[in-house]
C-alpha cells in the first residue's frame, strides 16, 4: 500500500502533492505520535521530481502545521485539564 501512495505522488499533479504535504503537517501537530520527518523528506524528494516549488511547500506546511498547533492550544484552553 505505501508502495502505491509512493508511486501515485511520483506521478501526481501538484496539487494532490501539496494537499498530502498539508495532511501530513496537520496530522502531525493534532495526533502526536505520528511522525513526520520522513514524509516530509519524501516532499523534498519530490520538490526536486514533480512541479511543486520549495516556497509553496515551505509556506503550506508551515501554515497549516501552526493551524494544525493553534487547534490544540484550542482546545486544551477550552477543556483545561480534562484534556
Amino acid at each position: 500500500m505505501l508502495e502505491s501512495a509512493i508511486i501515485y505522488l511520483q506521478h501526481a499533479d501538484p496539487f494532490s502533492v501539496y494537499l498530502v504535504l498539508c495532511l501530513i503537517a496537520f496530522l502531525e501537530n493534532v495526533v502526536p505520535p505520528i511522525p513526520g520527518d520522513v514524509p516530509v523528506a519524501f516532499i523534498g524528494y519530490l520538490i526536486y521530481k514533480s512541479g511543486i516549488t520549495f516556497a509553496g511547500a515551505l509556506f503550506w506546511s508551515s501554515a497549516v502545521s501552526t493551524a494544525g498547533f493553534m487547534l490544540v492550544y484550542l482546545l486544551s484552553n477550552y477543556l483545561g485539564l480534562k484534556l
